[in-house]
Protein backbone atom coordinates (compact mmCIF):
# COMPACT_ATOMS: atom_id res chain seq x y z
CA UNK A 1 0.00 0.00 0.00
CA UNK A 2 2.85 2.99 0.96
CA UNK A 3 4.48 1.59 -2.62
CA UNK A 4 1.38 2.47 -4.69
CA UNK A 5 0.88 5.84 -2.29
CA UNK A 6 4.10 6.88 -3.09
CA UNK A 7 3.96 6.00 -6.45
CA UNK A 8 0.77 7.97 -7.05
CA UNK A 9 2.47 11.10 -5.01
CA UNK A 10 5.33 10.89 -7.37
CA UNK A 11 2.55 11.22 -10.56
CA UNK A 12 0.55 13.99 -8.74
CA UNK A 13 4.14 15.66 -8.14
CA UNK A 14 5.06 15.32 -11.61
CA UNK A 15 1.34 16.91 -12.40
CA UNK A 16 1.89 19.85 -10.71
CA UNK A 17 5.73 20.80 -11.82
CA UNK A 18 4.86 20.14 -15.76
CA UNK A 19 1.21 21.27 -15.87
CA UNK A 20 0.54 18.92 -18.45
CA UNK A 21 -1.89 17.09 -17.90
CA UNK A 22 -2.03 15.52 -21.80
CA UNK A 23 1.77 15.15 -21.95
CA UNK A 24 1.94 18.87 -23.52
CA UNK A 25 3.78 21.74 -21.70
CA UNK A 26 1.17 23.99 -23.34
CA UNK A 27 -2.86 22.96 -23.71
CA UNK A 28 -3.76 26.36 -25.61
CA UNK A 29 -1.64 28.95 -27.86
CA UNK A 30 -2.51 32.50 -28.28
CA UNK A 31 -2.75 34.66 -31.19
CA UNK A 32 -1.03 37.68 -31.07
CA UNK A 33 -2.53 40.90 -29.82
CA UNK A 34 -0.92 42.92 -32.76
CA UNK A 35 -1.57 42.42 -36.60
CA UNK A 36 1.44 39.70 -37.87
CA UNK A 37 1.58 40.47 -41.93
CA UNK A 38 0.73 37.36 -43.85
CA UNK A 39 4.21 37.43 -45.86
CA UNK A 40 4.26 33.76 -47.46
CA UNK A 41 0.86 34.84 -49.08
CA UNK A 42 1.12 38.54 -49.96
CA UNK A 43 2.30 39.84 -53.12
CA UNK A 44 3.85 43.26 -54.12
CA UNK A 45 0.31 44.19 -55.44
CA UNK A 46 -3.31 44.69 -53.95
CA UNK A 47 -4.39 41.60 -51.61
CA UNK A 48 -7.47 41.94 -50.01
CA UNK A 49 -10.69 40.43 -49.47
CA UNK A 50 -9.87 37.00 -48.02
CA UNK A 51 -12.35 34.52 -46.92
CA UNK A 52 -11.29 31.21 -45.41
CA UNK A 53 -13.83 27.81 -45.84
CA UNK A 54 -12.97 25.64 -43.20
CA UNK A 55 -13.93 21.63 -43.52
CA UNK A 56 -13.08 19.77 -40.72
CA UNK A 57 -9.96 21.91 -39.60
CA UNK A 58 -8.60 22.31 -43.04
CA UNK A 59 -8.41 25.80 -44.29
CA UNK A 60 -7.56 27.55 -47.74
CA UNK A 61 -7.85 30.94 -48.20
CA UNK A 62 -9.68 32.88 -51.04
CA UNK A 63 -9.07 36.65 -51.65
CA UNK A 64 -9.09 39.41 -54.11
CA UNK A 65 -6.06 40.44 -55.62
CA UNK A 66 -4.79 42.29 -58.82
CA UNK A 67 -1.62 40.27 -59.07
CA UNK A 68 -2.39 38.32 -62.52
CA UNK A 69 -2.50 41.57 -64.20
CA UNK A 70 0.81 43.07 -62.49
CA UNK A 71 -1.40 45.31 -60.87
CA UNK A 72 -4.53 46.12 -63.02
CA UNK A 73 -7.81 44.43 -62.54
CA UNK A 74 -8.51 42.07 -59.50
CA UNK A 75 -9.62 38.46 -59.60
CA UNK A 76 -10.56 35.69 -56.85
CA UNK A 77 -7.03 34.19 -56.42
CA UNK A 78 -5.91 31.24 -54.15
CA UNK A 79 -3.83 30.00 -51.05
CA UNK A 80 -3.02 27.22 -48.88
CA UNK A 81 -3.37 28.49 -45.25
CA UNK A 82 -2.16 26.84 -42.32
CA UNK A 83 -1.89 27.61 -38.61
CA UNK A 84 0.49 25.74 -36.85
CA UNK A 85 0.86 25.47 -33.45
CA UNK A 86 3.44 23.59 -31.33
CA UNK A 87 2.89 22.04 -28.16
CA UNK A 88 5.65 21.67 -26.63
CA UNK A 89 7.01 24.87 -27.63
CA UNK A 90 4.54 26.86 -27.51
CA UNK A 91 5.25 28.44 -31.02
CA UNK A 92 2.92 28.60 -33.51
CA UNK A 93 3.24 30.05 -37.17
CA UNK A 94 0.66 31.42 -39.95
CA UNK A 95 1.91 29.93 -43.33
CA UNK A 96 0.82 28.88 -46.90
CA UNK A 97 2.34 25.37 -46.11
CA UNK A 98 -0.24 22.87 -47.78
CA UNK A 99 -1.51 20.46 -44.58
CA UNK A 100 -1.83 17.15 -47.37
CA UNK A 101 -5.10 15.87 -47.15
CA UNK A 102 -7.57 18.40 -48.40
CA UNK A 103 -8.30 18.27 -52.32
CA UNK A 104 -8.47 21.97 -53.22
CA UNK A 105 -7.75 20.84 -57.03
CA UNK A 106 -11.29 22.06 -57.84
CA UNK A 107 -11.04 25.59 -56.48
CA UNK A 108 -9.51 26.42 -59.83
CA UNK A 109 -12.31 25.43 -62.23
CA UNK A 110 -14.47 27.57 -59.97
CA UNK A 111 -11.50 30.76 -60.61
CA UNK A 112 -11.82 30.43 -64.01
CA UNK A 113 -15.50 30.66 -64.23
CA UNK A 114 -15.57 33.83 -61.66
CA UNK A 115 -12.77 35.43 -63.19
CA UNK A 116 -13.04 37.96 -65.80
CA UNK A 117 -11.32 41.18 -67.62
CA UNK A 118 -13.34 42.97 -64.82
CA UNK A 119 -12.59 43.52 -61.26
CA UNK A 120 -14.01 40.47 -58.81
CA UNK A 121 -13.98 41.43 -55.03
CA UNK A 122 -15.41 40.51 -52.05
CA UNK A 123 -15.61 36.93 -51.73
CA UNK A 124 -17.30 34.53 -49.39
CA UNK A 125 -17.57 30.90 -48.97
CA UNK A 126 -20.22 28.70 -47.82
CA UNK A 127 -19.08 24.94 -47.89
CA UNK A 128 -20.20 21.94 -46.44
CA UNK A 129 -21.12 18.01 -46.56
CA UNK A 130 -24.17 16.24 -46.85
CA UNK A 131 -24.96 13.11 -46.58
CA UNK A 132 -27.89 11.42 -48.86
CA UNK A 133 -28.76 8.27 -49.73
CA UNK A 134 -26.22 6.50 -48.29
CA UNK A 135 -23.27 8.68 -50.05
CA UNK A 136 -21.63 12.03 -48.93
CA UNK A 137 -21.58 14.82 -50.93
CA UNK A 138 -19.29 17.85 -50.66
CA UNK A 139 -20.74 21.46 -52.00
CA UNK A 140 -18.34 24.40 -52.42
CA UNK A 141 -20.54 27.90 -52.98
CA UNK A 142 -18.50 30.99 -53.32
CA UNK A 143 -20.47 34.42 -53.71
CA UNK A 144 -18.64 37.44 -55.07
CA UNK A 145 -18.66 40.86 -56.86
CA UNK A 146 -17.65 41.55 -60.38
CA UNK A 147 -18.02 45.14 -62.50
CA UNK A 148 -18.88 43.79 -65.74
CA UNK A 149 -22.08 45.41 -66.05
CA UNK A 150 -20.14 48.87 -65.12
CA UNK A 151 -20.72 48.32 -61.42
CA UNK A 152 -20.75 45.89 -59.05
CA UNK A 153 -23.13 42.77 -58.89
CA UNK A 154 -23.34 39.94 -56.71
CA UNK A 155 -23.10 36.84 -58.00
CA UNK A 156 -22.26 33.27 -57.14
CA UNK A 157 -20.52 29.83 -58.57
CA UNK A 158 -20.65 26.21 -56.59
CA UNK A 159 -18.91 22.77 -57.02
CA UNK A 160 -20.76 19.81 -55.87
CA UNK A 161 -19.14 16.25 -55.89
CA UNK A 162 -19.37 12.95 -54.55
CA UNK A 163 -17.38 12.15 -51.09
CA UNK A 164 -16.12 13.90 -48.13
CA UNK A 165 -12.70 14.98 -50.41
CA UNK A 166 -14.02 14.94 -53.95
CA UNK A 167 -11.82 15.59 -56.66
CA UNK A 168 -12.64 17.59 -59.98
CA UNK A 169 -13.77 14.99 -61.89
CA UNK A 170 -15.98 13.33 -59.14
CA UNK A 171 -18.23 16.62 -59.24
CA UNK A 172 -20.08 19.29 -61.30
CA UNK A 173 -19.54 23.45 -61.71
CA UNK A 174 -21.93 25.56 -61.94
CA UNK A 175 -22.42 29.60 -62.67
CA UNK A 176 -21.74 32.35 -62.41
CA UNK A 177 -25.07 33.44 -61.59
CA UNK A 178 -26.17 36.55 -60.74
CA UNK A 179 -28.13 37.10 -57.04
CA UNK A 180 -30.40 39.08 -59.01
CA UNK A 181 -32.65 40.01 -55.63
CA UNK A 182 -30.11 42.05 -54.20
CA UNK A 183 -28.31 43.75 -57.30
CA UNK A 184 -29.31 47.78 -57.85
CA UNK A 185 -28.00 50.11 -60.19
CA UNK A 186 -25.29 50.89 -57.83
CA UNK A 187 -23.00 49.10 -56.65
CA UNK A 188 -23.50 45.69 -54.58
CA UNK A 189 -20.94 43.43 -53.21
CA UNK A 190 -20.02 41.35 -49.72
CA UNK A 191 -22.49 38.70 -49.28
CA UNK A 192 -22.48 37.05 -45.71
CA UNK A 193 -24.77 34.78 -44.36
CA UNK A 194 -26.65 34.76 -40.94
CA UNK A 195 -28.90 32.21 -38.68
CA UNK A 196 -29.19 31.33 -34.91
CA UNK A 197 -27.96 27.78 -35.48
CA UNK A 198 -25.40 28.84 -38.80
CA UNK A 199 -21.71 28.64 -37.08
CA UNK A 200 -19.31 28.89 -39.96
CA UNK A 201 -16.42 27.51 -37.87
CA UNK A 202 -17.68 24.38 -37.44
CA UNK A 203 -18.36 22.08 -40.33
CA UNK A 204 -20.72 19.86 -38.71
CA UNK A 205 -23.31 23.02 -38.27
CA UNK A 206 -22.28 24.49 -41.78
CA UNK A 207 -26.03 23.76 -43.04
CA UNK A 208 -27.66 25.66 -45.29
CA UNK A 209 -30.68 25.19 -43.86
CA UNK A 210 -29.60 27.56 -40.73
CA UNK A 211 -29.37 30.65 -42.71
CA UNK A 212 -32.23 33.17 -42.06
CA UNK A 213 -30.53 36.11 -43.30
CA UNK A 214 -28.67 37.65 -46.09
CA UNK A 215 -26.15 41.19 -45.07
CA UNK A 216 -24.31 42.93 -47.77
CA UNK A 217 -23.32 46.30 -48.69
CA UNK A 218 -24.40 49.00 -50.92
CA UNK A 219 -24.22 52.74 -52.05
CA UNK A 220 -27.45 52.62 -53.35
CA UNK A 221 -28.36 55.37 -50.57
CA UNK A 222 -25.73 57.59 -51.91
CA UNK A 223 -22.92 56.30 -49.47
CA UNK A 224 -22.02 52.61 -48.82
CA UNK A 225 -24.39 50.97 -46.31
CA UNK A 226 -25.45 47.49 -44.47
CA UNK A 227 -28.43 46.22 -45.70
CA UNK A 228 -30.03 42.71 -44.97
CA UNK A 229 -33.22 40.66 -46.28
CA UNK A 230 -34.42 37.12 -44.98
CA UNK A 231 -33.98 33.77 -45.96
CA UNK A 232 -37.58 31.73 -46.57
CA UNK A 233 -36.86 28.55 -44.52
CA UNK A 234 -37.54 26.03 -46.63
CA UNK A 235 -35.66 27.86 -49.64
CA UNK A 236 -32.83 25.90 -50.50
CA UNK A 237 -29.87 28.31 -50.35
CA UNK A 238 -28.58 27.75 -53.64
CA UNK A 239 -32.64 27.64 -55.46
CA UNK A 240 -33.06 31.06 -52.98
CA UNK A 241 -29.62 33.02 -54.34
CA UNK A 242 -30.98 32.11 -58.28
CA UNK A 243 -34.38 33.05 -57.98
CA UNK A 244 -35.46 36.16 -60.44
CA UNK A 245 -37.96 37.33 -57.41
CA UNK A 246 -38.15 40.85 -56.28
CA UNK A 247 -37.42 40.70 -51.77
CA UNK A 248 -38.10 42.95 -49.14
CA UNK A 249 -34.30 44.49 -48.50
CA UNK A 250 -34.01 46.68 -45.87
CA UNK A 251 -31.04 49.30 -44.34
CA UNK A 252 -29.50 47.68 -41.08
CA UNK A 253 -29.87 50.99 -38.74
CA UNK A 254 -27.95 50.03 -35.83
CA UNK A 255 -24.74 49.53 -37.96
CA UNK A 256 -24.89 52.18 -40.61
CA UNK A 257 -24.04 55.84 -40.32
CA UNK A 258 -24.12 58.14 -42.88
CA UNK A 259 -20.74 57.47 -43.60
CA UNK A 260 -19.35 54.54 -45.94
CA UNK A 261 -19.97 51.12 -43.84
CA UNK A 262 -18.71 47.86 -45.63
CA UNK A 263 -17.60 44.78 -46.03
CA UNK A 264 -19.86 42.92 -43.53
CA UNK A 265 -18.76 39.44 -42.66
CA UNK A 266 -20.49 37.16 -40.11
CA UNK A 267 -19.58 34.08 -37.80
CA UNK A 268 -21.77 32.75 -35.21
CA UNK A 269 -23.21 35.62 -33.09
CA UNK A 270 -20.60 38.67 -34.30
CA UNK A 271 -20.45 41.06 -37.23
CA UNK A 272 -17.57 42.52 -38.08
CA UNK A 273 -16.94 45.39 -41.01
CA UNK A 274 -14.88 48.41 -42.08
CA UNK A 275 -15.47 52.20 -41.64
CA UNK A 276 -14.81 55.88 -42.26
CA UNK A 277 -17.09 56.93 -39.81
CA UNK A 278 -16.05 59.81 -37.61
CA UNK A 279 -14.23 58.51 -34.18
CA UNK A 280 -11.70 55.81 -35.63
CA UNK A 281 -8.09 56.03 -35.81
CA UNK A 282 -8.16 57.40 -39.60
CA UNK A 283 -8.92 55.89 -43.18
CA UNK A 284 -11.26 52.77 -42.83
CA UNK A 285 -11.33 51.21 -39.42
CA UNK A 286 -12.72 47.77 -38.27
CA UNK A 287 -15.47 47.44 -36.09
CA UNK A 288 -17.51 45.14 -34.69
CA UNK A 289 -21.31 43.99 -33.14
CA UNK A 290 -22.47 41.15 -31.15
CA UNK A 291 -26.28 39.96 -32.63
CA UNK A 292 -28.89 41.22 -29.95
CA UNK A 293 -32.26 39.63 -30.39
CA UNK A 294 -33.52 40.00 -34.01
CA UNK A 295 -31.01 43.04 -34.48
CA UNK A 296 -27.32 43.94 -33.76
CA UNK A 297 -25.81 45.76 -31.00
CA UNK A 298 -23.75 49.16 -31.04
CA UNK A 299 -20.75 48.79 -33.29
CA UNK A 300 -17.57 48.85 -31.23
CA UNK A 301 -14.05 49.81 -33.05
CA UNK A 302 -11.33 47.56 -32.48
CA UNK A 303 -8.92 50.09 -31.25
CA UNK A 304 -5.49 51.23 -31.97
CA UNK A 305 -3.63 48.34 -31.50
CA UNK A 306 -5.88 46.78 -35.13
CA UNK A 307 -6.77 50.09 -36.63
CA UNK A 308 -4.08 52.66 -37.72
CA UNK A 309 -4.06 56.00 -39.56
CA UNK A 310 -4.54 54.18 -42.96
CA UNK A 311 -7.09 52.09 -43.98
CA UNK A 312 -8.62 48.74 -42.65
CA UNK A 313 -10.56 46.51 -44.81
CA UNK A 314 -12.57 43.59 -45.40
CA UNK A 315 -12.17 41.54 -42.05
CA UNK A 316 -13.24 37.99 -41.52
CA UNK A 317 -13.19 35.58 -38.19
CA UNK A 318 -11.73 32.42 -37.71
CA UNK A 319 -11.82 30.23 -34.52
CA UNK A 320 -9.38 26.98 -33.62
CA UNK A 321 -10.06 24.68 -30.60
CA UNK A 322 -5.96 24.87 -29.92
CA UNK A 323 -6.24 28.88 -28.92
CA UNK A 324 -7.74 30.28 -26.24
CA UNK A 325 -8.87 33.73 -28.28
CA UNK A 326 -10.35 33.98 -32.14
CA UNK A 327 -8.77 34.86 -35.10
CA UNK A 328 -9.16 37.65 -37.39
CA UNK A 329 -7.75 38.51 -41.28
CA UNK A 330 -7.93 41.61 -42.42
CA UNK A 331 -6.07 43.77 -45.04
CA UNK A 332 -4.51 47.58 -44.73
CA UNK A 333 -2.36 49.60 -46.91
CA UNK A 334 0.07 50.62 -43.43
CA UNK A 335 3.92 50.72 -44.12
CA UNK A 336 5.98 48.11 -43.43
CA UNK A 337 3.76 45.68 -46.11
CA UNK A 338 5.40 43.81 -49.13
CA UNK A 339 3.32 46.62 -51.35
CA UNK A 340 -0.51 48.13 -51.50
CA UNK A 341 -2.80 46.12 -49.46
CA UNK A 342 -1.89 43.29 -47.92
CA UNK A 343 -3.46 40.32 -45.41
CA UNK A 344 -3.00 40.50 -41.83
CA UNK A 345 -3.72 38.40 -38.53
CA UNK A 346 -4.49 39.21 -35.45
CA UNK A 347 -5.77 37.49 -31.94
CA UNK A 348 -9.35 39.30 -30.92
CA UNK A 349 -10.74 38.39 -27.71
CA UNK A 350 -13.32 34.60 -27.57
CA UNK A 351 -16.76 36.67 -28.60
CA UNK A 352 -17.84 34.48 -31.47
CA UNK A 353 -20.15 31.68 -30.44
CA UNK A 354 -19.17 28.77 -28.79
CA UNK A 355 -16.54 30.23 -26.73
Amino acid sequence: MNKLFGLFALAVLFLMLTGCPYGYKYDQGKFPPNPVNLHTINSIYDDYNSVSPVIEEDRYLYFSSNRNSSGDEFDIVGSNFRIHFDRETGNFNADNKYLGWRNYAYIDSLFARMNTGYNELGPNTLPWVSFVSNSYYYTDLIVFSNDEAGKQDIKFVWFKGKGENPAPDDGSFHGPKAVSFVNSEADDLYLTFYGPAFIKYDFLTVVPGTITELLFCSNRGGNFDIYMTQVPSDQNIIDFLGMDTTVAITPVNVLNSGYDDKCPYIDGELLVFASDRPGGFGGFDLYYSRRNGNTWSEPVNFGDKINTEYDEYRPILGKYNEFENDLMIFSSNRPGGKGGFDLYYVGIPPMMAGK
